[in-house]
């Protein structure tokens, strides 16, 4: 899996590819609640962690498989920011996310988050 930019400049801009799968998979398992809402704290805006804690409330008796990463697609819109598009695989099922990160002085935030239904 690689990140497939819209151009070749901006691959230098956008954040890290390892970053963001580790970020996509912790996301997705703070929603199945296989991972508590605390370990991605630091990297979404409160927004985004009350989206997150939310829809775990939505998921909370479900029981789901290994998620794994299909493919990942960025674009930086502006200097500092980057538009995410992901498609998991869940249950042998592929599903939708996307997610806008900014960068700030510490790194990169989530700031939007949507999840396709699953």
């Amino acid at each position: 899996m690689t990140i497939a930019p819209n151009n070749v400049q901006e691959v230098a801009a956008l954040p890290p590819q390892e970053w963001l799968q580790r970020v996509i998979v912790a996301c997705i398992e703070v929603v199945h609640g296989k991972r508590n809402i605390v370990h991605v704290k630091n990297v979404v805006s409160a927004k985004v962690a009350a989206s997150l804690t939310f829809r775990a409330t939505l998921h909370a008796q479900r029981k789901f498989g290994q998620i794994t990463i299909a493919s990942i697609r960025a674009s930086c819109p502006r200097t500092g920011c980057a538009e995410v598009s992901a498609t998991f695989m869940l249950n042998q099922r592929g599903y939708p996310i996307a997610l806008r990160v900014e960068r700030i002085a510490t790194g990169w935030l989530v700031t939007a988050l949507e999840m396709g239904p699953h």
